[in-house]
C-alpha cells in the first residue's frame, strides 16, 4: 500500500479535500491524525476513514490557534514517533 507505516496529520479532516486526502491515505494504509473544529462532522469523517480499512486518530482543534496545533502534534509524536 502506498502510505503503509507513515502519519498523516491532516487539518479540517472533516470535509471537503481534508476529509478526501484523509479518506485516500487511510485507505492506502497510512495512519490519520484528523483535526478539525466541527465534532460532529470529525465523527463522520473518522467512520468513513474506518469504513475503508484506515487507521485513524481524531482530534478536535481549531487550526489557526498555535497553541491547539502545537498540542495535536506533541500528542501525535508521543502517540506515533513522529
Amino acid at each position: 500500500m502506498r502510505f503503509d507505516g507513515r502519519v498523516a496529520l491532516i487539518t479540517a479532516a472533516a470535509s471537503g479535500i481534508g476529509r478526501a486526502t484523509a479518506e485516500i491515505i487511510g485507505a492506502e494504509g497510512g495512519t490519520v491524525v484528523a483535526v478539525d473544529t466541527d465534532e460532529g462532522r470529525l465523527k463522520d469523517a473518522v467512520a468513513a476513514i474506518q469504513a475503508v480499512g484506515g487507521r485513524v486518530h481524531a482530534h478536535r482543534a481549531d487550526a489557526l490557534d498555535a497553541g491547539q496545533v502545537d498540542g495535536v502534534v506533541e500528542r501525535a509524536v508521543r502517540e506515533h514517533g513522529r
